[in-house]
């Protein structure tokens, strides 16, 4: 099995730079989200307008009683499922194990899925006649959301893209 793993990382170090630095970019933003992901979901469960005070969260007076509990909810979604996909998949990408393939294909699937989720509430939240929703979306938030939506897109590119490689390179 050693010599297996030695093996694997020879091949894997035979790739291109570019091919290494995608790989591990991939790795370090599944990494960076899981602290990003814990203040802003987490922490809406339990203590929404903390998360709301730190920018993570719409204020709950400018969005309406119904949507902070839908707030709420995709904390918890992301709680339970995203936060421990993002986890699995940096510590298995940074070992170059064959199981973070999988965690990182669900994890970008999901960035998608929330990315055009959130995109749509906020746009057809923004034209109702709902007198409570006051919210103005900075462009702030549109540019996270578009980051992830283009990171979700780049990430099951590169795992689809380079499938045969990674199958080989990872233990």
């Amino acid at each position: 099995m050693a010599t297996a793993s030695k093996a694997y990382a020879a091949s894997f170090e035979a790739q291109g730079r570019a091919f290494r630095a995608i790989y591990y970019a991939i790795a370090w933003i599944q990494a960076l989200t899981v602290p990003l992901f814990l203040s802003g979901q987490t922490t809406c469960i339990f203590f929404y307008d903390l998360a709301a005070s730190w920018g993570l969260q719409e204020p709950a007076d400018e969005i309406g009683p119904s949507m902070h509990q839908v707030n709420r909810a995709f904390g918890v979604g992301d709680s339970l499922i995203q936060i421990p996909l993002l986890i699995s998949s940096a510590i298995g990408l940074s070992r170059k194990k064959r199981w973070a393939l999988i965690c990182t294909a669900a994890s970008g699937g999901i960035h998608l899925y929330w990315t055009t989720t959130v995109t749509f509430i906020l746009k057809f939240m923004d034209k109702n006649d709902i007198d409570v929703w006051k919210h103005e979306v900075p462009t702030e938030v549109w540019a996270f959301i578009a980051f992830y939506f283009v990171y979700g897109v780049l990430a099951l590119e590169f795992l689809y893209h380079f499938r045969d490689t990674l199958m080989v390179v990872t233990d």
